[in-house]
């Protein structure tokens, strides 16, 4: 959803008239949280593992071997399949996400999805934060898809508080109410979003849209 005064329309080309509501200001905050925190994990995930504290406690073997041989390139030494386990988990967590998050964005809308993303990233990094075992780690790691370690994994919890409290202002996007055959409800929902009176034609382009998407035969086959 842009966030400016005028807005094109999806592929179209179009402009459709709109304000710079606090709807909108909301909605691009709580989504650039999103991307946020998942850069973040990606990052902070590689760079606790060159921490001393961090692999003292989880993967002594490793560090064992960066600090007894010298003579072996360093790369050679994280040859442990857990800590490749912990470093890969956020990975696989995206893939099988990727593959429900249409289905659970189209079922529950994209509010509910916002606060269950958000839910599920705080409690993420609250587990990865008060790690003392290596299933919680790779738990963690997976709801996210010594005090320095703890405090860079633990505060992811920031941005997905700001997802969670976010997403309970945000409102019902207008595409997901009308899949959901409530056309009328988001006609009026799509007018105080734009914060004007005139969405007709917005609102028949989302309408077309959401027809042609449902005429969509084999989906998953055509993305293969």
């Amino acid at each position: 959803m842009p966030g400016g005064g005028f807005v094109s329309g999806s592929g179209t080309g179009k402009a459709y008239l709109g304000k710079l509501t606090r709807n909108v200001v909301v909605t691009c905050i709580v989504a650039s949280m999103g991307g946020l925190i998942s850069s973040y994990d990606i990052g902070i995930s590689g760079g606790v593992t060159s921490m001393d504290s961090f692999l003292r406690k989880f993967f002594h073997t490793v560090y064992r071997k960066e600090k007894e041989d010298r003579s072996t390139n360093q790369d050679c030494m994280f040859d442990s399949q857990m800590l490749t386990l912990f470093t890969s988990s956020l990975y696989l967590a995206a893939l099988v996400s990727s593959i429900v998050a249409s289905v659970v964005t189209r079922k529950f809308g994209g509010k509910r999805s916002m606060l269950l993303g958000g839910v599920l990233f705080c409690a993420g990094a609250g587990i990865n934060g008060a790690a003392q075992a290596m299933w919680m780690l790779i738990v963690g790691c997976i709801l996210l898809g010594g005090w320095g370690w703890r405090l860079s994994l633990g505060v992811a919890v920031v941005p997905a508080l700001t997802i969670i409290i976010g997403s309970l202002f945000l409102p019902e996007t207008p595409n997901s109410m009308i899949e959901r055959g409530r056309g009328e409800e988001a006609k009026i929902k799509l007018q105080k979003i734009r914060g004007v009176d005139d969405v007709d034609e917005e609102f028949n382009d989302l309408v077309a849209a959401s027809e042609a998407a449902k005429k969509v035969e084999h989906p998953w086959g055509n993305l293969l």
